[in-house]
Formats: C-alpha cells, sequence, structure tokens
C-alpha cells in the first residue's frame, strides 16, 4: 500500500478548486433551488389548489442573493456589461492606464457600497425587522449586498493581477 508522500497536494488542489468556482457553485445553487421551489408552488397551487404562504418571498429574496453571488461572477469572468468603445480604441500605455483605472474605480464603489450596505443591515438588525411570509430576519436577506460586494471586490483584485480582462480579450494591446 502506497501512500501519497505530499497528504496536502489533495486538499490544496481542493481548495484551489473551490476557490476557482466557489461563485459558480453558489449561483448554481441558487437558481436550481429557486426552480424547485416554484415549481413546487405551481403544483401547490394549480393541482392540489393550497397555495403555500412562503414561495414568492423565498424566491425573490434568492433572487437577491443569486444577483449580488453572480455580479463577483460575471467580474471574474470579465462576463460584465460595459462600454468598451475607449479600450477598443486605445493604444499602448493608455490602455492598461485605462484598464487599471476602471477597476479601481469598480472597486472603489464595490467597497464604498460595502460600507454603507452594513451600516443599512446594522440598522435593520437592530430593528428586529423580519420577513412577513418566512419569518426570517431581514438582515439576512440584506446581507447579500456586503457579501456580493465583498466577493467583486476580491475577484477585481484577482483580476488587476492575473490578467484575466486581458486573457479574455478585453483591453487587447494594439500598438
Amino acid at each position: 500500500m502506497e501512500t501519497d508522500p505530499h497528504p496536502s497536494s489533495k486538499a490544496r488542489t481542493a481548495i484551489v478548486w473551490l476557490f476557482n468556482n466557489f461563485e459558480r457553485i453558489l449561483v448554481a445553487s441558487f437558481l436550481s433551488l429557486f426552480s424547485i421551489v416554484l415549481i413546487l408552488q405551481v403544483f401547490m397551487r394549480f393541482v392540489l389548489r393550497m397555495p403555500l404562504p412562503w414561495p414568492e418571498e423565498f424566491s425573490r429574496y434568492l433572487l437577491i442573493w443569486t444577483a449580488f453571488v453572480g455580479s463577483s461572477l460575471a467580474v471574474k469572468e470579465s462576463r460584465f456589461i460595459n462600454i468598451d468603445i475607449l479600450p477598443t480604441m486605445s493604444r499602448g500605455w493608455f490602455t492598461h492606464a485605462l484598464r487599471w483605472t476602471m477597476h479601481i474605480g469598480f472597486m472603489a464603489f464595490c467597497m464604498v457600497s460595502t460600507y454603507f450596505s452594513i451600516d443599512f443591515i446594522h440598522r435593520v438588525a437592530n430593528s428586529g425587522q423580519v420577513s412577513p411570509a418566512m419569518g426570517i430576519p431581514m438582515w439576512i436577506v440584506y446581507s447579500a449586498a456586503p457579501i456580493g460586494l465583498t466577493l467583486a471586490t476580491l475577484r477585481t483584485i484577482e483580476t488587476l493581477i492575473t490578467g484575466a480582462d486581458l486573457k479574455a480579450g478585453h483591453f487587447e494591446d494594439k500598438s
């Protein structure tokens, strides 16, 4: 029986895989759960004629979480909506300066939005507000914003370091 001389290599590989696919796993899970819950509600409402009170609310909140975590995935894969007339027309050093300016501006937006959303969540948590149908604390729902924006900030830093946006064909150097 042979043992792996580097047992941590499998753990390291698993961690790297999870890091690379974290948002994709979350978004796929959220959308799958979203679909299952809505199908359940359609069945309950139109077949059994006994609609459940919580699926619409649950689906709405899950869609919010999907959007914020999905924004981080869009940053990671360079698939966010953008206007690329300047990067398309620029050449040389200006392309790189523009790339850095755009990413740093987006990171600043994410960080400022995260700061204010955390403040808002504290106020909601202190108010004790709960959702009407499910009775869950609303701060959990609103936590999608700072979590998604923080993930987007981290993925933007990763993009700047690795040049993933360059590999995706954005900010091509035409000089």
